[in-house]
């Protein structure tokens, strides 16, 4: 499945807290094709085009947070497309993270004119961890 996002900071992205990260994001989806849940995703890959703003990032989806952790299979993945570039000096994790889950105003188009949608992940709740202690 791939899904487009257009993504436009408002403001420095930056974690909750200086010294945590974000590590996923929390939202049950159900696959209507098997009746299978997830509610952990992952960014697996990240693709950024400075020329164009024009990126991809490919997520993992887990059952559940302790899936992941444990090194557990992932039950599926997705991929969407992001528009924007994340400024100088960010986290590109934390800014691919939170353009995934970043709302899209009433009436935005793209490029092209065409209406931008929602994807699965939008509004979901972002899930952050403090940084290791030799990171600080």
């Amino acid at each position: 499945m791939v899904q487009t996002v257009f993504f436009y900071p408002k403001e420095t992205i930056m974690s909750k807290d200086k010294n945590q990260i974000i590590v996923g994001i929390n939202r049950e989806i159900i696959d209507t094709e098997t009746d299978s849940s997830a509610e952990f995703h992952v960014i697996r890959h990240v693709s950024l085009d400075y020329a164009t703003g024009f990126n991809v990032v490919s997520l993992d989806s887990y059952v559940r947070k302790s899936t992941f952790e444990r090194r557990g299979r992932s039950v599926g993945s997705m991929q969407l497309n992001i528009s924007g570039v994340p400024p100088r000096g960010t986290d590109v994790l934390d800014w691919a993270y939170q353009a995934v889950v970043a709302a899209v105003e009433e009436g935005a188009v793209d490029a092209y004119g065409q209406p931008i949608a929602a994807n699965s992940l939008t509004g979901a709740e972002l899930v952050y961890a403090d940084l290791p202690e030799a990171a600080i």
